[in-house]
């Protein structure tokens, strides 16, 4: 969920697959929170009218976030375990061709980081951002299973097309590299 913490004056986004769940378990035992599902930074602003001082979203290396998404949605898909990928693929392959809406799962990353003053936070400093609000050690609370590899996705002959729909990500994980000196705009 996205965050607003009340005690820091901070909005924390929740782009899903980046460890935000684990952040809300946390956070919602050490602040006061007003927590919301998954929206834009824009559009959660909006709705809890507040401009906080510090507005943050964790950014993942979008091929890793891609594959974890697919993994995520072949866990909640009914259907048999053969074809599971496969209806996965082709309904992610319509959203990308826009025959099919957005799901909030696989949105872009750069589309829920729709305003500017965002800091962008690597996943891989998701501790050290954790460690700033008092969380020195956060345990990962859902071990997931992972039953698509990135090597069964690129068998895929729309896995290209699929991969080039977030090349914004590329670009905006790549700013979240130098966390805590660059700001995106």
């Amino acid at each position: 969920f996205d965050m607003y913490i009340v005690e820091k004056d901070t909005y924390v986004t929740e782009i899903p697959r980046t460890g935000s769940c684990t952040m809300v378990h946390y956070f919602e035992k050490m602040y006061t929170t007003r927590a919301q599902g998954h929206y834009t930074i824009g559009q959660a602003l909006w709705d809890i009218k507040i401009i906080p001082a510090k507005t943050y979203a964790i950014i993942r290396d979008p091929v890793d976030r891609l594959v974890s998404c697919i993994n995520q949605n072949y866990r909640m898909f009914e259907g048999h375990a053969a074809n599971k990928t496969d209806l996965i693929m082709a309904s992610l392959l319509n959203m990308v061709r826009g025959k099919s809406p957005p799901n909030t799962l696989f949105m872009r990353q750069k589309d829920y980081v729709d305003v500017e003053d965002v800091e962008l936070v690597p996943f891989d400093k998701y501790k050290n951002f954790m460690a700033g609000f008092g969380v020195t050690d956060p345990k990962n609370m859902f071990k997931d299973e992972k039953p698509v590899s990135l090597s069964d996705l690129q068998r895929y002959g729309s896995w290209t097309e699929i991969v080039g729909y977030y090349s914004k990500d590329v670009v905006l994980y790549k700013n979240s590299v130098n966390y805590g000196e660059m700001r995106c705009r």
